[in-house]
This record gives C-alpha cells, sequence and structure tokens, in this order.
C-alpha cells in the first residue's frame, strides 16, 4: 500500500477469506495459512466475513468488517455450513491479541495508525475477544501469536479452528 493508503481501521482480510473459500471449493482439506505483514488490524472478521459469517450491530445490521467496526460488533453469527478443513498457521510473532504488546499497540502505527486509532483498535480487539468469549469457543487472547497480522491468529484460531505454529 501508498502511504496515503494505510488505514487499519478500514483495510481488511476480506481478500485472505475469499483465497481460503476458493481453496474449499477446490477440495482441499489442509491449509497453512502464514500470516504477518498485514496491512489490517480486524481480528481475521474479513477473512470469516468471505466465508460466510456476520457480525451485526446493536440494531442487528451487518457491519462491514473492518478494525474500525470492532468495538461496535454485538452479535456474531457463523455460516450454516461452517468449513471441515485443517489449518495450520504459521507466524514469527508472539504477540497477544490487544494490551501494551498486543497486535494495535506494536503494529498499528507502521499500518498508519495514529495514537487515537490505535487505542480505538486496541478497544475493538478486547471488546472482540470478549464477545467471542461469550460463544464459549474462543481462544485465549494472550495466546502467543494471536495478535499476528493485527488480530489474524485470534481469528485464524476462532473461525477456523486453527493451530499456530510459530517459526523463528
Amino acid at each position: 500500500l501508498t502511504v496515503e493508503e494505510r488505514n487499519p481501521m478500514l483495510t481488511t482480510t476480506f481478500g485472505v477469506g475469499q483465497q481460503i473459500a476458493d481453496a474449499l471449493h477446490r477440495g482441499v482439506e489442509h491449509i497453512v495459512l502464514a500470516i504477518g505483514g498485514s496491512s489490517t488490524n480486524d481480528a481475521g472478521i474479513g477473512m470469516a466475513t468471505a466465508l460466510g459469517w456476520q457480525f451485526l450491530d446493536e440494531n442487528g445490521k451487518a457491519l462491514p468488517p473492518v478494525g474500525s467496526n470492532l468495538s461496535r460488533i454485538m452479535t456474531i453469527v457463523p455460516p450454516e455450513n461452517r468449513p471441515q478443513v485443517s489449518v495450520e498457521v504459521i507466524c514469527d510473532v508472539d504477540n497477544p491479541l490487544f494490551g501494551p504488546m498486543g497486535a494495535a499497540r506494536v503494529y498499528a502505527r507502521q499500518k498508519g495508525a495514529d495514537d487515537a486509532m490505535i487505542l480505538q483498535l486496541d478497544e475493538g480487539l478486547q471488546h472482540f475477544s470478549k464477545l467471542a468469549a461469550k460463544t464459549g469457543a474462543a481462544p485465549d487472547p494472550e495466546f502467543p501469536g494471536a495478535g499476528a497480522a493485527g488480530g489474524m491468529g485470534f481469528g485464524a484460531m476462532y473461525f477456523l479452528n486453527a493451530e499456530i505454529r510459530r517459526v523463528a
């Protein structure tokens, strides 16, 4: 992205989800997803949207899957048929999802965020993590690598039941 295009409030992992959907359509049974160096900070909701998940606001309206909307999500709606695929995530960082060493506070500035955006993104990641935990199937947001690629590590574990493997 050019400097002018960098804005982790608006970038999305939707394209990754489209690639996964295509792989599933072609019969792939195992995916190795290398994450890092992203321009995103959406906890993987873009990817999930491309796979049929919905993220609704307080009025039941679908939200665009971008980082600025993480704190506005009130309901997570899974697809009727969740993908049956083995997913392995590899990354080279061990950051948690949020907090002082989390996705937004460590990496969002290089993605174009200012101080206010970093705070909003970090709060959005916390909110999303708590909402996901209410489903009873959410991963630990402190898991090493959960904060990789703007929270894509957390999202891959939550939406795809992925296993994260850290590589040096």
